[in-house]
């Protein structure tokens, strides 16, 4: 499942429950699920098995946060290393 744009968890359960929606799960499903995408920060899967509607869930989260989500406003030493660097990181060469 493609969680492309999520801020977090809630997000991704409710992605879960529409893309799940009407597929008839019950506590007698086990369901395998792999999440993928750029998310706006490293995700918290809580809660998201509960937004199944399965019995069993295996969640393998190979999501990657935005290498950049954020940094232009952070204050610590990464944000500013990223606004030295983001000149050379946005030219052609």
């Amino acid at each position: 499942m493609d969680v492309t744009g999520s801020s977090g968890v809630a997000d991704v359960r409710d992605a879960v429950r529409r893309a799940l929606a009407g597929k008839g799960f019950d506590q007698n499903t086990a369901l395998r699920l792999r999440l993928v995408g750029q998310t706006s920060r490293t995700l918290s899967l809580e809660g998201v098995a509960d937004a199944t509607g399965a019995g069993s869930v295996e969640i393998k989260d190979d999501s990657l946060p935005l290498w950049n989500s954020g940094l232009e406003s952070d204050r610590t030493l990464r944000g500013e290393f990223y606004r030295a660097i983001r000149p050379r990181l946005e030219s052609a060469d």
